[in-house]
């Protein structure tokens, strides 16, 4: 953590608070800790192995419908992610890749805008799955009792946080925060082991986009590490 980006973002928690508006989020005091930060940190780049493979199920509520299917999910954390949704039959009707803040949509449905996906989900899976895109360790913030919150400030009323709890240091619920407002709100149920992968992952994890307005349940059903290719296949298209 360097000197500049602490100060900034004390000064930013200050007029935060004597700002005083209460519709802006305040993930709370921070706490000069590099040692902790870095604890934490590392604790998020180990969480997944750096190139990976999931098959998930998927409850997505948006509005008054409710969508169930099926989705793999390939990502190498040095280049980007490709997530498919899959319908009856195993038939693919949603293709998305994404690199940085680079998202493409291959294949959608076209009564299905591009908007909520572009700027809702493909955010959230990187905000989920991709957190070595962080130049940084973070800093440290002090939660209510029991939790530490680690922010990853990017200027502006920016930045990602994630709170783990101080018993155990398992993820418990993290934010997307764009111009001191929440995004997306996530929340990790409890993790568990698979036979590929030797670390305990969340099982269940439920996104909330605010901006949106949808809920994503999402399950994991396997996870297996995937070894380096040559050429990513992850990259979006030019």
């Amino acid at each position: 953590m360097t000197i500049r980006l602490y100060i900034w973002v004390r000064l930013a928690s200050v007029l935060l608070l004597l700002s005083g508006c209460a519709h802006r989020y305040f993930p709370g005091p921070y706490v000069d800790r590099p040692d902790l930060a870095a604890q934490y940190a590392d604790r998020l780049q180990h969480l997944y192995p750096r190139r990976f493979q999931m098959t998930q199920r998927i409850i997505l509520h948006a509005g008054r419908k409710d969508f169930d299917f099926s989705a793999a999910l390939s990502v190498d954390r040095e280049c980007g992610f490709r997530a498919v949704a899959l319908g009856e039959l195993g038939v693919k009707f949603l293709d998305l890749v994404g690199a940085n803040r680079d998202f493409e949509i291959v294949k959608r449905p076209e009564r299905l805008p591009p908007k909520p996906i572009l700027m809702g989900v493909m955010p959230d899976i990187q905000h989920l799955y991709m957190m070595n895109r962080f130049d940084h360790d973070g800093l440290i913030v002090r939660k209510e009792e029991g939790r530490t919150g680690l922010v990853f400030p990017a200027g502006d009323g920016t930045f990602d946080e994630y709170v783990f709890s101080d018993s155990n240091g398992a993820l418990l619920t993290s934010h997307r925060v764009r111009e001191d407002r929440v995004v997306s709100e996530i929340e990790y149920g409890a993790s568990r082991r698979f036979a590929k992968w030797s670390a305990a992952v969340p099982a269940v994890i439920i996104v909330r986009n605010k901006r949106w307005k949808y809920t994503m349940e999402i399950r994991l059903i396997d996870i297996s590490p995937k070894a380096s290719g040559k050429e990513s296949r992850n990259s979006p298209k030019r």
